[in-house]
């Protein structure tokens, strides 16, 4: 597989305004993690015939989902905050294709009106809260079932709490469940697409702006992702 690497230094970007250049590191580092995301999620996409197993799969499909929600919505306010208030828009949105302005007003329209990556970012991904948690529990019924998976290796050990925080949230995007998570996993897949793909403009101009030509470097070919998987429980 073939790359094109970029090498820099610090005295190579002074020439950047202070502005872009730290905005130029927190695009490269939020392009980094959303892809790091999304190439966990792709293993664990298969279901298996047992059902612990099945569950603790789940368990990595909500995880990662959740952090991926939160870390789309954490995407958006830097671009509120660098991209927008600071003036940048102004400077990079005459350079950006009509995909890419297409890409930005998904992001816009989405992010205009209440959407569920929010209370995922604020319930799920990045807090435990208190508070939240006894709200939480108190709108549980008294027959609200709670799984504790415990091994004597502690890496194995798991619960199915995820199951029912989540359950909660899909209720309030749709009475049916299923047609809540599509739904939601739809949402999440069109802003990670349109987000990734925008920034990814964004990364480009600045490097054909202020970088030499890239060297070509390869790399050996890996199994696809997607044929790969990662188990949870491990003997030992």
């Amino acid at each position: 597989m073939k790359l094109q690497k970029l090498q820099f230094k610090k005295s190579d970007i002074e020439s950047m305004p202070e502005n872009d250049r730290i905005f130029f590191f927190q695009i490269l580092n939020l392009l980094t993690e959303i892809n790091i995301q999304v190439k966990l999620s792709s293993f664990f996409i298969k279901d298996a015939e047992n059902e612990i197993i099945n569950k603790s799969i789940n368990s990595y499909k909500i995880f990662l989902t959740t952090i991926k929600a939160g870390k789309l919505f954490e995407g958006w306010r830097v671009l509120q905050k660098d991209f927008f208030k600071k003036a940048l828009s102004k400077e990079l949105e005459p350079h950006i294709s009509e995909k890419g302005k297409k890409n930005l007003n998904i992001l816009k329209r989405y992010f205009s009106n209440d959407n569920h990556l929010i209370e995922i970012r604020n319930t799920m991904a990045f807090h435990s809260d208190s508070d939240e948690i006894k709200k939480q529990f108190d709108e549980y019924g008294p027959d609200e079932p709670f799984e504790l998976y415990w091994s004597s290796y502690t890496s194995n050990c798991f619960s199915t709490t995820y199951y029912t925080v989540l359950d909660r949230l899909l209720n309030k995007i749709d009475p049916e469940q299923e047609n809540a998570s599509n739904k939601l996993f739809k949402d999440i897949n069109e802003i990670t697409i349109a987000l990734r793909s925008f920034i990814s403009e964004l990364i480009l101009y600045y490097v054909d702006k202020y970088f030499e030509d890239p060297i070509e470097c390869e790399i050996p070919n890996k199994e696809n992702v997607y044929n790969s998987s990662s188990p949870f429980f491990y003997d030992g």
